[in-house]
């Protein structure tokens, strides 16, 4: 009797575009940021309470390989910590949307009416995460409004604010920020019952309502990612 054996394979992704990456290469990226955030002149701080780690936020598996989601990590700790040994592994909820339906929702846009997920049937859709306390998520507003006017009628552009701190906050935010997408309010909690702990999150629909990605922060200087992604979908139109 013959018995085939076969190994998985490990690669590692940031989830922008970027070069798919081998583990040492991922490795070498994080011992550099560890380095650098000793230095406090570039940190700001004493390094000795700055903490960097990498994190797989997601695992996907094709054929023998195994696709690692991942990010470098660095925030303020009280005591010294030494360089991590190895990945830490931390299941980012939202990311496993990746390949079913998106739920049904029934929110209210700043108007006050309603609008169900039965008016994105039939065309592929962006639906960006975003919150008025949120410095990233208003930061990309600029960015999101170049793809609206790229794509048109092309794509479904929805944003979905999380609860205001305050009445008002919204609008108030879209006085100085103007944003041309569709503006929701996320008056159910639906943020929470996605999964998503973390904004910005820009979730891409198909037109027969499966998530395909999910991306955090847009660029539309640096990183046209969002386009290829769009053009992708609306091919398959």
């Amino acid at each position: 009797m013959t018995c085939l054996l076969f190994g998985q394979v490990n690669v590692y992704t940031m989830n922008n575009g970027s070069a798919i990456q081998s583990r040492e290469e991922v490795w070498e990226m994080y011992e550099r940021c560890y380095e650098m955030n000793k230095n406090p002149n570039f940190s700001g701080a004493d390094w000795k309470k700055m903490y960097t780690e990498p994190i797989i936020y997601h695992r996907i598996t094709r054929g023998d390989t195994i696709i690692n989601f991942y990010e470098i990590r660095s925030y303020f700790v009280e005591n010294e910590t030494e360089m991590a040994k190895d990945f830490i592994f931390e299941q980012d909820p939202s990311f496993l949307l990746i390949g079913q339906k998106f739920p049904d929702f029934n929110l209210k846009d700043i108007n006050g009416n309603s609008f169900t997920s039965d008016r994105l049937k039939g065309k592929p859709t962006l639906i960006n995460l975003n919150g008025t306390y949120c410095k990233p998520c208003l930061e990309e507003i600029p960015s999101l409004n170049k793809l609206k006017e790229k794509y048109q009628d092309k794509v479904n552009f929805i944003s979905i604010f999380d609860v205001e701190k305050k009445r008002g906050d919204i609008e108030s935010i879209l006085k100085s920020r103007p944003f041309n997408f569709k503006i929701l309010k996320d008056n159910a909690n639906f943020k929470s019952q996605l999964g998503i702990k973390r904004i910005p999150k820009n979730i891409f629909i198909d037109n027969e309502g499966i998530v395909r990605y999910i991306q955090r922060k847009y660029d539309y200087k640096t990183d046209r990612y969002f386009d290829k992604i769009l053009d992708e979908l609306t091919e398959k139109q």
